[in-house]
């Protein structure tokens, strides 16, 4: 059996599923921007982007869905930093150049 997995930041539309979730894992409500998983639709994990926390449904075999959660972020994180290291790698390369000079 094929199942559709959407892998996608957080609105505020999630919150009351977000809510729903963490206490039905028994664990306190994600606080900050959230990284969501819905299962054919379903909420079944989330994690919390700032510090990698994650709620998943208990009732359902979560862990899969969790990692690739926490892939995502790392992507989007290396995504973002990559602007950052190529203007550094830049400054460096500018400023060994006029060290030269």
């Amino acid at each position: 059996m094929n199942s559709a997995i959407t892998i996608r930041h957080s609105t505020r539309a999630d919150a009351n599923a977000l809510r729903r979730l963490a206490e039905l894992d028994g664990r306190r409500a994600l606080d900050g921007e959230a990284m969501v998983a819905y299962v054919d639709g379903e909420l079944r994990a989330a994690i919390d982007i700032a510090d990698g926390r994650a709620i998943a449904d208990p009732f359902h075999l979560t862990d899969d869905v969790v990692r690739l959660l926490r892939l995502r972020a790392a992507q989007e994180r290396s995504d973002c930093q990559a602007p950052y290291f190529r203007r550094l790698a830049r400054l460096r390369i500018s400023s060994q150049q006029e060290l030269a000079t």
